[in-house]
């Protein structure tokens, strides 16, 4: 009978203290044991069978433990390409097909099956009598390499593969052609003793092939790396045990050699016979073939803590050691071997439960008795917590703000020396936001502060200098709070949570930070009005050092609010702390996901503090690129609603809103028309003669304002130069009608995206634009177009601006000139196909990216040719508008601006929003600009009817583009 050849490739991943499957051949008497990277040859026909891995006494299964089945397929069905190809299924029943993945060992981003797989059992190929034995010998290899690539890395172990994977085709094919059962393997009940002898000897040279496979560093460790001391002399000599050399393996010390590895025969895959397969069935196996599951339980504590040996070893059977299990549930084997991420404790009933555990580093491994407590020197991060308790603390922070509640300004706020005084004060804090003498130096500021904004609301006549002052002091003021507050937080996880900490930490994490902000901003008042214009809005990025500056009470919903963004940025802190290790990261991540569910990991407001840090077992790479599910997501809202976290006595409120306010931020809290001005005085000038301009009224219908009188009329003139408002412009309005490249059927194809870019790079605020049409097919059609120009227009088309104008932004762009269009249009047709999917997608793509799209970050030269930031933002803008893309949050536009350091910029400076233009530019301006932004935004809010807003086509571009007009025309405003 012909043979039915089938590949078995092993691949389990089990902690210390388990003992793998058992795989058999009833009839050919040969037990083998599945240790990793075995790969044998049998005849399917024979009957086969395999055991779940055998686990320690006293271990529950866990629910989402599961093992992959691989079958091959006919190369009648493989060779044709036009179907996909199901490799088997995952513990949740899903289908797992053959794709592009599967194919390329070297990547390492893509969701990859056997990373998530526990093991590979009964690789059986299920076959076509015709089907040839090395073809299917060939595929089931290719899987073992791919195994192999996502645990181990390194060219030796490739080419290893190579190499076995040659000598095993050989071994099943004698030139091509298929070779007989009885060559193989014994396939009938009465074959002779010799043959199964020998069948037991080639399987064993097998097993022998196969642990030469096993990468040395990614062997598993006992001990931390470096921790241990190098063996007596008189201990070199004897034989190594698996486990010494496998702590050896991860030591740079003293790795382990090849011929210490080889002496292992005897301890790793034994051949079985019958009588020990028998024992065997009798251990209990693990229940349904799940692993045992990791919880959280780790101390936050960084000192080494005692532990006994005996419990040291107990928890190395139960559990295997921590780098171990780290190395098992990696995604990432690089980061796992340079960074030693350690895996949180099990959940194990033993007859120690409840006692503290602790750790110890003993001169030897063998003697029990030389144990000692190793102690880091500990630095606290924040020195003023070192003699504070939180009650302390919390009583300090409430005088402080009594004493700014009941201070009365007595001083004139013309006195440039008390400014002064401030500002040294507010440098003292940010150079020392921690030290012995920041109370009094805080209790000064608070009183400095207090005084400059009685000034303000005097209407002083140093209001702008001050008001500056006065927002920058209450940015740092409350940044030095917050830094305590999370500070004080670390010093009482550090405290109470040594070995015992449970989901519980959470509540009284969150009751600990709710004491302290509520006192914080006692007395302080809200205002909303500003929320319905900044929607929509992206995530914002919360940080220590830029709080918000919006304030709120007890009793009002966003009291929670701030409560919840305190205690995320005390997680942010935490998953760093201490840097170097991971366990710290793992555990507070493990609880998060136990107490909220995966959901939380897909929050846009903890997105950054998650990403940032690759975590083994929560965040594999498809988790990083996952979209939000719909009922995922409800489901998480309707389980957060419920959690302590959100409700603190008061009456509760809907989660999700509470997380749009979070991301929305605050505004100031001090009012917009105290904090005015002289300087927005003009701003109602620019807008008043922007509504009568796009209302078609003469002068005469300016009231009688002869400044609005002028300023109309000058806008009469040069609109594009003036008017406020972005979109009443006519030239715009010629590009968003039917015959523009904004409209439908032309905005996705390329003559579309050539005839966008021509008129903001070239054609922009020119006769040719307005007298010409708005979409070339080409860039021969454009051309014609010239010519036609030439002809109709002779004496105006001899000026260059006619086509061109280079200050057509304000500044004079040198490089801008009709010759770029050759290169525009070459650009469109190379970008097509991208910018065809760009503006296709189901779900439209971010505005960022869309402004990258035009002029990627870091490429100076940009795809288009003189096509500035500033350029390429205005196109986002046009594109978002045509609802190709998403609306710019108000964090993106501020990025803009920021980026941009054009007119916007300038006329923050203008306002007196933000520093002047001899001050130094960092990261630091862009939360200013937002602030700015929003207090502009509140200005026009507190101005104009809701009637009048949505005549001038008002949102955060628009506020942008007034900023723009009102930077670009203050001489021509001054004059009026």
């Amino acid at each position: 009978m012909e043979a039915w050849p089938s590949c078995l490739c092993a691949n389990p991943q089990l902690p210390d203290g388990y003992r793998n499957g058992i795989f058999a051949l009833l009839f050919a008497g040969i037990f083998v044991e599945l240790e990793k990277y075995l790969c044998f040859l049998f005849s399917g026909r024979q009957v086969h069978v395999g055991t779940s891995p055998i686990a320690p006494d006293g271990v529950e299964p866990a629910e989402d433990a599961h093992r992959v089945n691989y079958i091959g397929y006919t190369p009648a069905k493989m060779l044709n390409g036009q179907a996909k190809y199901c490799l088997g299924s995952d513990h949740n029943g899903k289908a797992i097909f053959m794709t592009h993945e599967m194919l390329n060992a070297n990547d390492r981003s893509t969701y990859k099956p056997c990373t998530r797989a526990t093991w590979a059992r009964e690789g059986g190929c299920l076959m076509e009598p015709e089907s040839r034995a090395y073809f299917i010998s060939r595929r089931m290899l290719d899987f073992g390499r791919y195994l192999i690539a996502q645990t181990a890395d390194g060219d030796e172990v490739a080419d290893a593969v190579d190499l076995y994977g040659d000598e095993v085709v050989e071994a099943v094919t004698v030139g091509g052609v298929r070779v007989k059962a009885t060559e193989l393997v014994p396939s009938s009940y009465g074959r002779a003793e010799e043959l199964r002898s020998k069948a037991r000897d080639d399987f064993a040279d097998i097993a022998e092939k196969s642990r030469k496979f096993y990468a040395a560093k990614m062997k598993p460790t006992t001990r931390k790396p470096n921790s241990g001391k190098e063996k007596k002399k008189g201990e070199r000599g004897a034989k190594k045990s698996g486990a010494d050399l496998l702590a050896r393996s991860d030591s740079n010390d003293d790795p382990a050699t090849d011929e210490e590895v080889s002496d292992l025969d005897d301890t790793v895959a034994p051949l079985l016979n019958p009588t020990t397969a028998a024992a065997v069935d009798g251990a209990r196996p693990l229940m349904d073939s799940r692993l045992l599951r990791l919880s959280p339980g780790f101390d936050i504590q960084e000192s080494a803590q005692l532990e006994t040996p005996q419990v040291k070893e107990e928890e190395d059977m139960l559990g295997g050691s921590e780098e171990q299990r780290s190395i098992s549930e990696s995604s990432d084997p690089e980061l796992d071997v340079e960074g030693g991420r350690m895996a949180p404790r099990s959940e194990i009933s033993t007859s120690k439960a409840g006692d503290k555990r602790r750790r110890v580093e003993s001169d030897s491994e063998h003697d029990d008795n030389a144990t000692r407590l190793c102690k880091k020197a500990r630095t606290s991060e924040y020195p003023l917590l070192s003699d504070l308790t939180g009650a302390m603390l919390k009583d300090e922070l409430m005088d402080l703000l009594e004493e700014k509640e009941v201070l009365e300004m007595e001083e004139r706020v013309s006195n440039l020396k008390f400014l002064d005084e401030v500002t040294s004060l507010k440098e003292a804090i940010h150079s020392n936001p921690c030290g012995t003498d920041s109370p009094g130096i805080v209790a000064n500021f608070i009183k400095g502060c207090g005084a400059v904004e009685n000034g303000i609301r005097r209407e002083s006549y140093h209001l702008r200098r001050y008001r500056e002052a006065v927002m920058r002091g209450n940015q740092e003021i409350w940044a030095w709070l917050d830094e305590t507050i999370v500070g004080t937080a670390k010093a009482y996880l550090d405290a109470n949570s040594q070995g015992q900490a449970t989901p519980d930490w959470l509540r009284v994490l969150v009751q600990l930070v709710e004491d302290m902000v509520v006192r914080r901003l006692e007395g302080q008042v809200f205002d909303p009005s500003i929320e319905p214009a900044l929607a929509p809005l992206g995530n914002r990025k919360f940080s220590c050092a830029n709080p918000q500056p919006g304030l709120y009470t007890r009793g009002e919903p966003r009291t929670s609010t701030r409560v919840v963004t305190v205690v995320v940025e005390i997680l942010r802190e935490l998953l760093g702390y201490p840097a170097e290790e991971y366990r710290h990261q793992a555990w507070v991540t493990s609880t998060l996901v136990e107490v909220f569910g995966e959901e939380v990991l897909l929050l846009g407001v903890t997105w950054k503090a998650y990403t940032t840090i690759k975590f083994s077992k929560y965040l594999s790479p498809s988790d990083r690129r996952r979209k939000p599910n719909r009922d995922s997501l409800n489901g998480f809202k309707q389980r957060a609603s419920e959690h302590p976290m959100l409700h603190f006595g008061a009456e509760m409120h809907d989660v999700w809103e509470r997380i749009k306010a979070l991301s929305s931020g605050g505004a100031l809290s001090t009012s917009s028309r105290v904090l005015r001005s002289p300087e927005y005085a003009n701003i109602h000038v620019l807008l008043d003669a922007g509504l009568q301009y796009i209302r078609g009224g003469g002068n005469g219908a300016c009231n009688g304002d002869e400044k609005v009188a002028r300023i109309r009329s000058e806008m009469a003139r040069k609109p594009n130069a003036i008017l406020p408002f972005r979109e009443k412009a006519d030239d715009r309005r010629r590009l968003t009608g039917e015959d523009g490249p904004f409209a439908p059927q032309v905005s996705k194809t390329k003559e579309g995206l050539f005839s966008m870019v021509v008129c903001r790079a070239i054609t922009w605020d020119t006769d040719f634009a307005r007298r010409s049409k708005q979409v070339f097919d080409s860039y021969e059609d454009l051309e014609r177009e010239r010519t036609k120009h030439k002809a109709l227009h002779p004496k105006d088309a001899e000026q260059e601006s006619y086509f061109c104008k280079k200050n057509a932004y304000g500044g004079t762009a040198f490089g801008r000139k009709f010759e770029n269009a050759k290169e525009y249009w070459d650009s469109a047709i190379d970008l097509e196909e991208e910018w065809r999917e760009l503006t296709s997608r189901e779900k439209r793509c971010a505005f960022t990216e869309c402004v990258n799209f035009f002029r990627p970050p870091g490429d100076r030269a940009g795809r288009f040719k003189e096509l500035g930031p500033l350029a390429a933002y205005l196109l986002a803008c046009d594109v978002a508008y045509a609802g190709l893309c998403c609306y710019p949050s108000l964090g993106e536009v501020a990025q803009a601006v920021y980026d941009n350091d054009a007119g916007a910029l300038k006329g923050l400076r203008y306002l007196g929003l933000v520093g002047s233009a001899g001050e130094r530019r960092n990261r630091q301006t862009i939360p200013a600009i937002e602030a700015g932004l929003q207090e502009v935004m509140k200005f026009v809010i507190e101005g104009y009817s809701e009637k009048e807003r949505e005549e001038m086509g008002f949102d955060i571009i628009c506020v942008e583009h007034l900023l723009c007009k009102l930077s670009r025309n203050h001489r021509l405003l001054t004059a009026a």
